[in-house]
């Protein structure tokens, strides 16, 4: 064969190879705002607003920029989704190349298709606080979302999603979430996409006296992933009764046969009512702390590849279903702290000995530093106090009569003292009558 022919194929099969390995990777646009800031800046009573698509209302490639006192308004439908969901080209606000964005005393809202309020991406951070209100109208519209490593700060902030989850971790990242309202459908999602899996580094999560009401699914989700949750004095609510407060399981992210979830779950002064789902493929490890109480079920489906349970002493769980773990750690030897409440635990396979009897509701007080748990709402039966009285009269009684015996005795003593001082007084009178005048005194 001619060599300038099987050059020109060469060259043709290396154009349509590179073609093809171009086409089978996602290539992403460079985000874009009119408001861009490359350097530390303080910002403070401003309106920002982007309506166009794959544009940032707000956008920080480097430095600190601070917002107060602003609003921040993003709409217009990104229907691709790719670049929103993994780069945050669509958000209201975006921060990237290690930048740093704080926002206080603010609004943000979307009211566009995927377009998240806020996102975080790489070593990056958004810290949003002190009575910021966060909105988003449509569907693909995360109101926080950790991206690649990034970090999210919430702290005095109210978030209401119409159709989307309140916080989100995509491919490793941390969310703090302090002293907050939540009213969305699932309250935190935490995932890897299909190039990476649970394996990789954990995602960190952690809620703090936070106001959470779950209007659709499940309050945490997470898959293909591995996560640290901890929750503390938190309020939760779901609205949805087929809704989990944990669960992990496989969905369409990540490997086949390896994307299921591998999570510690660690709650402190927490009350807690529902579910915890666990699949064949996901790995839990519950640990109930300082006054936690759990009314609900663990693992009731017996699916999980593996589920850890810990409490300490002042911790309790009551049944509403038949659980199943593989291994208790308990500090209360006899599990008197485990309530069967008309079902059963089994530990590896086997039925544990817990408490069968009556389990006592308790009510928790967010109010203080402290939060000890308050008395028992139910009523107990009254002391009977009669022999207490009985006592406490005979002693009464006695106490009167000792008193008064020295009363009479004291009243006896000086009646004889005031005789014998008039004998005196009359003797010496007469005396002195029988003295001769010299000798008077």
């Amino acid at each position: 064969m001619n060599k300038k022919v099987v050059f020109r194929i060469g060259v043709l099969s290396a154009v349509f190879l590179s073609f093809l390995l171009a086409s089978s990777v996602n290539v992403y646009a460079e985000p874009m705002s009119k408001n861009e800031y490359k350097k530390s800046i303080s910002i403070t009573d401003r309106m920002f607003e982007s309506t166009k698509v794959g544009e940032n209302a707000i956008l920080a490639k480097s430095g600190t920029v601070n917002f107060s006192k602003s609003q921040i308004v993003k709409s217009g439908d990104d229907n691709s989704r790719e670049d929103e969901y993994h780069y945050g080209t669509n958000a209201a606000v975006l921060s990237i190349d290690s930048s740093k964005i704080k926002i206080m005393n603010s609004t943000i809202m979307t009211n566009g298709k995927n377009s998240s309020a806020a996102v975080a991406y790489g070593d990056s951070t958004i810290d949003i606080s002190s009575d910021t209100a966060i909105t988003t109208k449509k569907e693909g519209s995360t109101a926080a979302k950790a991206v690649d490593g990034g970090t999210i700060i919430l702290d005095g902030v109210e978030i209401e999603t119409d159709v989307s989850e309140g916080a989100m971790i995509v491919d490793g990242g941390s969310i703090k979430i302090d002293n907050s309202k939540f009213e969305t459908n699932t309250v935190i999602s935490i995932h890897n996409s299909s190039a990476k899996s649970m394996d990789d580094e954990a995602s960190i999560v952690s809620v703090n006296m936070t106001d959470i009401k779950n209007k659709k699914g499940d309050v945490f989700f997470v898959t293909n992933a591995s996560a640290r949750i901890s929750l503390e004095r938190t309020t939760l609510a779901n609205d949805d009764k087929d809704g989990a407060i944990l669960r992990i399981a496989a969905s369409k992210w990540g490997k086949k046969n390896n994307n299921g979830g591998d999570v510690d779950f660690t709650t402190k002064y927490q009350p807690m009512e529902g579910v915890l789902r666990v699949d064949g493929l996901s790995v839990l490890r519950l640990n109930l702390l300082q006054r936690s109480s759990l009314y609900g079920a663990i693992n009731p489906d017996n699916k999980a590849k593996r589920v850890d349970l810990m409490l300490d002493m002042k911790s309790r769980l009551i049944l509403t279903e038949d659980s199943y773990v593989s291994t208790l750690l308990n500090e209360v030897r006899d599990n008197a702290n485990i309530y069967a409440n008309g079902h059963r635990l089994f530990v590896n396979g086997a039925e544990a000995k817990i408490n069968i009897g009556k389990w006592e509701e308790w009510e928790y007080d967010f109010s203080t530093e402290t939060t000890e748990l308050m008395k028992p709402v139910v009523e107990e039966e009254p002391e009977d106090k009669t022999a207490l009285y009985v006592m406490l009269g005979i002693s009464s009684g006695a106490f009167l009569l000792s008193l008064l015996s020295v009363f009479v005795i004291i009243r006896i003593n000086r009646s004889k003292k005031q005789r014998q001082a008039e004998k005196d007084a009359i003797l010496r009178v007469k005396n002195n009558i029988m003295k001769k005048p010299w000798e008077k005194a």
